[in-house]
């Protein structure tokens, strides 16, 4: 279900489920492993913000290029073209395709990381609420204790 993220070539493992867990018996634990956890997400995220600005520049640079080129070769035939025949030989031309393909994956790769980014940002939030409600509580509260000792049967 979950597969692994590439920016500019390289292979990011996804490990959003792993990193979205909270274990209620060890919250201290948690919120020590949190600002690493966000660290990486948010700077995947960035990253990927990078790559599809690149890509972009290089789909325009695409374009530009194969306009000339379909420019060049009507005025060598002496066809006249018109800018809507000019347009569609340069949106469909293989080179152009590719380009805008790989730049609406980046774009897709990038919304993703956003929404995982987001998503640690709201860990932290309920991070924040399960210390406040288990000091509120109270050690002693027998809930509290059932849900440390059902995570810790779950998860062994």
């Amino acid at each position: 279900m979950y597969v692994d993220f590439v920016l500019d070539g390289v292979t990011y493992e996804n490990t959003l489920l792993e990193d979205s867990r909270i274990n209620q018996g060890d919250l201290a634990g948690d919120f020590e492993h949190h600002p690493q956890v966000f660290a990486r997400w948010a700077t995947l995220y960035e990253m990927s913000l990078d790559y599809v600005e690149r890509l972009k520049r290089g789909n325009e640079r695409d374009y530009a290029r194969l306009d000339h080129l379909v420019r060049m070769d009507g005025k060598a035939s002496s066809v006249k073209l018109t800018e809507k025949m000019v347009e569609n030989t340069v949106i469909t031309h293989p080179d152009y395709l590719e380009s805008l393909n790989n730049y609406l994956g980046a774009k897709l790769t990038s919304g993703l990381l956003k929404a995982a980014r987001d998503a640690m940002i709201h860990r932290r939030d309920m991070l924040i609420q399960l210390g406040a409600t288990h000091r509120a509580e109270g050690v002693s509260d027998i809930s509290i204790r059932d849900r440390e000792n059902t995570y810790k049967r779950n998860n062994e």
